[in-house]
């Protein structure tokens, strides 16, 4: 006897119960499984499989990843401007705190004593001719050597900064001079005075953290008995470090410019040598000096 129901009937009733079985199983506990992209597989009733992707929790979770990385990115392109504004903040400080002028050593008390002492100082010269002097720029991208200094040369601006230093303590300085040396008119000197100079290095720079020059002094000094000729003192000391040129230094042919400046940092470095050699000796010297030398 033959059925009213079409043929396949069956099969799409189960197909609808299946289907609202799934969407209530889902809606009782297969959120979970949306949210972490798992699939789910459901039989059908004709034997094949059906199977749902969700999409959505992909999307929700695409957007929020996106948005993640939107907010990182800004945080560090934030991260990144500052960092640059420090930088820049770091390198205008550079040419307006690091690369000015080196600190002068403190000045030295006086020698207190009870008679001035009469010095004749000898005029400072090149002790030799291997120090360097460079030129650095931009320009050159590095080093362009320059002329150097020649030993045995008189170096005036030595001769100037020892003077005003023995003054400030206290002693008459006379230039020495041949004459001054002569036995006869050595009877009214206390004390010969002479050393050398040397200049180890002195380099122009001229660069976009500013104009200024560098260098590094020795500096010899000798105390001599002016009666006896005894030696009764010798002192060696060092400095180094660097000056804003004024005016600046942009080219080797600025001789005068080149004159003036590394005579400002000389004028620097011979002061802060002196001082820290005698700051050390001077009780030493002031016995020296307070003891007026016997005549032979």
């Amino acid at each position: 006897m033959a059925s009213d129901t079409p043929k396949g009937s069956t099969s799409e009733v189960g197909r609808l119960d299946l289907e609202i079985g799934r969407r209530e199983h889902r809606s009782l506990g297969l959120g979970e499984a949306r949210a972490t992209g798992q699939q789910e597989d459901v039989a059908g009733a004709a034997g094949g499989a059906v199977r749902y992707v969700p999409l959505l929790g992909i999307v929700t979770q695409s957007r929020s990843a996106y948005r993640a990385a939107t907010i990182l990115s800004r945080k560090w392109n934030m991260l990144a401007r500052g960092l640059a504004l420090l930088v820049f903040a770091a390198v205008a400080g550079c040419s307006s705190t690091l690369i000015p002028n080196n600190p002068i050593e403190p000045p030295l008390t006086s020698l207190s004593l009870n008679e001035p002492r009469t010095i004749a100082l000898s005029r400072f010269r090149i002790q030799t001719n291997q120090g360097t002097r460079a030129f650095v720029s931009t320009q050159y991208r590095g080093q362009r050597p320059m002329e150097g200094w020649h030993a045995g040369r008189e170096y005036p601006i030595a001769t100037q900064t020892l003077t005003a230093e023995l003054q400030s303590l206290g002693v008459r300085v006379f230039d020495s001079t041949e004459g001054v040396l002569a036995p006869g008119i050595r009877e009214p000197l206390d004390f010969l005075v002479s050393g050398t100079v040397q200049p180890i290095r002195y380099e122009i720079h001229d660069l976009a953290a500013g104009n200024y020059s560098e260098a590094h002094y020795r500096l010899n000094l000798t105390v001599v008995d002016a009666r006896s000729g005894e030696t009764v003192w010798e002192g060696e000391s060092e400095a180094q470090g660097l000056r804003m040129n004024d005016p600046p230094i942009m080219s080797i042919w600025m001789q005068a410019s080149i004159a003036r400046n590394e005579d400002r940092v000389a004028h620097l470095l011979i002061t802060n040598a002196f001082r820290s050699m005698i700051r050390p000796h001077t009780d030493e010297l002031r016995r020296i000096f307070a003891t007026r030398p016997q005549q032979p």
